[in-house]
């Protein structure tokens, strides 16, 4: 009897079929990021008095959140993080809680490599860490930029300050078709829908000068009109957080501009370099509405 030549195929093992699959898809560097995110790292939340607290800090599933394991304490509560909070992601000792541990000697300057910073909530809160290495650091910073990104291309940013876009979130807020909103309607809006938080007083403020009926309501144009006077404060918030000193460590309540940071601001900003003092100090005095803060020459957000 003849052997056959032929070789006598052998059925082909799982794991084979696995590796070739593996090598013959391309992989999203993203995806590998995000995944070693949801893994979790381990990284060390950094307060001004030196204090590092270890904590292992994951990236939800959804990806829209991030947060860390309960650390045992009796009361501790873990935060969480919304993506579409986060302002900026600061590499190495560049936040106020950092500085000050660098001059206090609490951290080195080798070590510099290893830190960065979360800043959100409008440059409200910062968030200061450390990691153990850089490779671990340079993938929080890289995964965190690319989920801002990816939030940023959704378009919520982009509709939330189109007219038809805010009119129709106040018409779901009114759940009564009254064809207005309460004080208290008027902040869950903010709060819940359009991500915006302000100071009580500051609210208060606002609504009152909105409120052109005197009803203790407002009604579509004059919430819309609300609406644009508060991102006005906002874009004011931000531009004073630049050019006030430590202004990035200061909330939209308590930041203040002198006549000499504003005059700063009008000639490097504006262009404008003649009589910018002059100016600065008639800016105030027209736009300020807090008696004791006119006649001390600051600026608010209010």
């Amino acid at each position: 009897m003849k052997s056959s030549n032929k070789r006598q195929q052998q059925p082909t093992s799982y794991s084979a079929i696995a590796t070739a699959l593996v090598k013959a898809t391309p992989i999203n560097p993203s995806d590998d990021v995000f995944f070693r995110m949801k893994t979790g790292a381990l990284l060390f939340k950094c307060k001004p008095d030196g204090t590092k607290y270890p904590r292992q800090f994951y990236l939800y599933n959804s990806e829209d959140m991030l947060s860390y394991h309960e650390s045992g304490k009796l009361f501790g509560k873990p935060n969480v993080y919304l993506i579409k909070e986060i302002d900026e992601i600061r590499c190495g000792y560049h936040s106020n809680t950092f500085k000050r541990l660098l001059s206090k000697r609490r951290v080195n300057d080798s070590d510099e490599m290893f830190a960065f910073t979360i800043m959100y909530d409008n440059h409200q809160h910062a968030l200061d860490l450390m990691a153990r290495d850089q490779i671990t650091r340079d993938t929080w910073i890289n995964g965190l930029q690319l989920l801002m990104e990816r939030y940023s291309r959704s378009g919520v940013a982009k509709f939330i300050n189109t007219d038809n876009w805010i009119l129709n979130q106040f018409r779901i807020a009114d759940k009564d078709d009254s064809g207005s909103l309460t004080k208290q309607e008027c902040q869950s809006l903010l709060t819940d829908v359009l991500n915006t938080k302000m100071p009580n007083r500051l609210f208060q403020l606002m609504f009152k000068e909105a409120d052109i009926s005197k009803e203790g309501l407002l009604n579509p144009e004059e919430f819309l009109q609300f609406f644009k006077s508060l991102t006005r404060r906002q874009d004011l918030y931000k531009i004073m957080q630049q050019h006030v000193k430590d202004g990035d460590s200061m909330s939209l309540d308590s930041i203040k501009m002198n006549a000499q940071e504003l005059s700063h601001f009008l000639i490097h900003t504006q262009g404008e370099s003649d009589m910018a003092s002059d100016r600065a100090l008639k800016l105030i005095e027209q736009s300020e509405m807090d008696e004791k803060l006119r006649a001390q020459g600051l600026l608010s957000v209010d």
